[in-house]
């Protein structure tokens, strides 16, 4: 039997996305899914290198293992965009999905020309019955700004049963009032949010970040005077607190 993967169709783009638990659950959030079948030698093979045949064997090996990591971040764009003291222009959001059936989806998205990270997830990542059940983690290189936070309490007020969890490397423009009181007002409103630590920077390296042999773990030390700066000052906005830190 020839090997297969999952793929997810997305407004006409195709992503391949870790699914754990298949089959999917009936309240695929996705517009369709469908199964690929992995040929031994297919002509647009990217795996094939030069055009020589590959054993059989040999060759789904490397198709298992480019299929299973075409999906992820780059190590070197999640290293760059989850910097705890840094503000690039990219946004990433990873994001893992787990159905009320024991699926687990998981994924990425960033911001664009128009969109940031939260409104295209919000508006293209997630399709489902407003009566699903399921709870959202998602691992953000900086928090989300005042609008951002109102657009996801509205997306909440649509899916009572679902939960939202928010991992954050940093803090955006934490001095602006607007962004301090959009996160007040969704951790008072059923939405965790929290600063990545240490071990949270390991846990989703090894889930979302396609490493190579030898990376299995990512343990950032240096990062540990601005995972403490940020959790203060994280401390201060959910309490209500003014800014502790400079701008």
């Amino acid at each position: 039997m020839l090997a297969k993967s999952v793929c997810l169709v997305v407004d006409h783009n195709v992503v391949l996305t870790h699914i754990e638990g298949l089959p999917c659950p009936h309240e695929d959030p996705v517009s369709r899914v469908y199964e690929r079948s992995l040929l031994e030698t297919p002509e647009d093979d990217p795996m094939k290198g030069n055009g020589n045949p590959v054993p059989r064997q040999k060759n789904q090996r490397l198709y298992c293992w480019y299929l299973c990591h075409r999906w992820k971040i780059q190590p070197e764009d999640f290293k760059r965009n989850y910097l705890p003291n840094r503000h690039p222009k990219v946004v990433c959001l990873l994001y893992e999905i787990r159905w009320s059936r024991g699926t687990v989806w998981r994924n990425w998205c960033s911001n664009s020309s128009t969109q940031h990270a939260e409104v295209n997830f919000l508006e293209n990542c997630f399709k489902a019955n407003p009566s699903v059940s399921c709870s959202i983690t998602w691992v953000l290189s900086t928090t989300p700004c005042g609008k951002c936070s109102r657009r996801i309490l509205d997306f909440l007020s649509g899916y009572p049963n679902v939960t939202l969890e928010i991992y954050a490397a940093k803090l955006f423009k934490h001095v602006d009032k607007r962004n301090r009181q959009g996160l007040w007002n969704l951790a008072n409103n059923r939405v965790s949010i929290r600063i990545m630590n240490l071990a949270d920077y390991n846990y989703y390296w090894k889930r979302f970040v396609a490493y190579q042999d030898g990376e299995d773990d990512y343990w950032p030390w240096s990062f540990a005077p601005y995972i403490f700066l940020n959790c203060a000052e994280l401390c201060f906005i959910l309490l209500g607190l003014p800014p502790m830190l400079p701008n």
